[in-house]
């Protein structure tokens, strides 16, 4: 989503020169495009990891059981 968003908001040469530079010449109306489409992508990335919570968690377990079991024993 977020690499969708980057290329229409890339500014690019305009076919003819008498043609405007479309959704940048819309002004107030581009900025509230950024913000939604700014808001749309923290929320894809934010419903990901609610959705993924399991997998995440057990990467940072894994990891944790993995530094228990090379460490040395403190006797």
């Amino acid at each position: 989503m977020s690499k969708f968003c980057t290329f229409r908001l890339m500014q690019r040469e305009p076919y003819n020169t008498m043609e405007a530079e479309l959704p940048h010449a819309a002004g107030r109306l581009f900025q509230q495009y950024i913000v939604d489409a700014f808001a749309k992508v923290v929320n894809t990335r934010l419903d990901w990891i609610v959705r993924n919570q399991r997998q995440l968690r057990m990467d940072s377990v894994r990891g944790l059981m993995d530094y228990l079991a090379e460490a040395p024993s403190q006797d």
